[in-house]
């Protein structure tokens, strides 16, 4: 299958996850992605845990499968002038830095553009492009702090929460990649490139969408709802017998449904419970009901009672029944890539289907630097160019 990015050359000078997650979903679209690397290698290379056996880590075989890598000491003159060559061929140029510290480095958006003025230059920050804190470091954790997300997480009488999966950044490098893939529909159409901007910190107020009008509409923030919703009930875990079950009734018909399969269909048409609106104003009896028939059976026996009535309810699955669940093994289950040095890793997919088929790339991570003469030779330079910027300490080889 050919895939909607062959053909597209990017540039991936990125950190940790924002950018690199971004390259990622490139690639697999088909996008020839080149890691630039400092001299240590991203420093997620160093992060825990390591693929048993060996000293390469899980992170970075999932966040940088099928790309290429190049390391250059971007301190050094020499090697910011290689970059920017680089970058004269490439159609995408993708980094995760604070505002101004590419261009501190000579290779920001106006030197890269200086060498290629039609690229699509794409910068994830954490705080947004401007503002008093546009300078401020920020990492998953603390934008979900900071974003309000973690205020809504946990326990009324709780401390704040943070979201198991690194969210945040995943939300600002999908913004990423629709903001390139729709610079390049541009591009296409008027050979102009773009300057692209998100940020960690925009991702998260776009994605609390409806909240915002909703704190209007009450006049208050919402707060920690713990295992609910403050607009659905029952929408909620439960404790079962031997795991913790969540059951989503999103309307009256599904109540009623749920009201019939735990021996109570009377409460479908009492005025007490017969409505949402009704339900939420008495939750706590709400809940005492539903808690009744729950705590005397398993999460399976209660998830697939509900289900046979037509009313959303699952066991809350650890990730090794996930991997395992019969759905799952349906689109494919995992991916296994074979990581030279390693052996063979299991990944996930990526959600994308094109005509029936996957768009995915399913290439090992690279090693440090792998690529560096490969890359170079490609942008123009010769291989005594090469060994010169090897010799300065510009270029470490892998």
């Amino acid at each position: 299958m050919q895939k909607p990015l062959e053909g597209i050359k990017v540039v991936e000078l990125g950190i940790v996850l924002a950018a690199p997650y971004c390259g990622l979903l490139l690639s697999d679209l088909g996008a020839d992605v080149i890691k630039v690397e400092s001299p240590e290698g991203d420093e997620t290379r160093r992060y825990l845990p390591f693929i048993e056996g060996s000293d390469f880590s899980a992170f970075t075989a999932a966040i940088n499968r099928s790309k290429r890598s190049i390391s250059l000491n971007l301190k050094n003159p020499e090697a910011v002038e290689a970059y920017l060559k680089i970058c004269e061929g490439a159609d995408v140029v993708l980094e995760n830095f604070r505002p101004g510290v590419s261009d501190r480095l000579g290779v920001g958006p106006e030197a890269v553009k200086a060498m290629n003025p039609d690229v699509i230059y794409c910068a994830i920050s954490g705080f947004g492009h401007k503002g008093p804190r546009a300078n401020d470091p920020a990492m998953d954790f603390f934008i979900q702090a900071f974003s309000g997300q973690m205020s809504m997480i946990g326990h009324e009488d709780g401390p704040a929460a943070r979201i198991g999966g690194p969210m945040m950044d995943i939300t600002a490098s999908l913004h990423g990649a629709l903001g390139i893939v729709s610079a390049l529909f541009k591009h296409n159409r008027t050979g102009k490139g773009s300057l692209v901007q998100t940020s960690l910190l925009e991702g998260q107020i776009a994605s609390l969408s409806y909240m915002w009008p909703a704190m209007q509409a009450t006049g208050n923030p919402p707060g920690k709802m713990g295992r609910g919703h403050p607009n659905f009930c029952p929408y909620q875990t439960f404790e079962a017998k031997d795991a913790d079950v969540a059951i989503a009734c999103l309307n009256d018909r599904m109540f009623r449904n749920l009201a019939i399969t735990i021996g109570h269909a009377e409460l479908a048409d009492d005025p007490n419970f017969a409505t949402n609106a009704k339900r939420v104003e008495n939750r706590p009896e709400t809940e005492a009901i539903v808690e009744e028939y729950v705590s005397s059976r398993t999460a399976q026996e209660v998830s697939d009672a509900l289900r046979a009535n037509g009313v959303p309810a699952t066991p809350v699955n650890t990730l090794d029944k996930v991997k395992a669940d019969p759905q799952v093994e349906a689109l494919g289950g995992m991916m296994t890539v074979d990581q030279p040095g390693v052996g063979k890793i299991e990944l996930a997919h990526q959600a994308l289907w094109f005509d029936g088929k996957r768009a995915e790339a399913e290439g090992p991570a690279p090693r440090l630097g792998e690529h560096g003469r490969e890359v170079l030779t490609e942008a123009g330079l010769d291989s005594t160019s090469i060994d010169a910027l090897k010799s300065s300490g510009a270029l470490i080889e892998g």
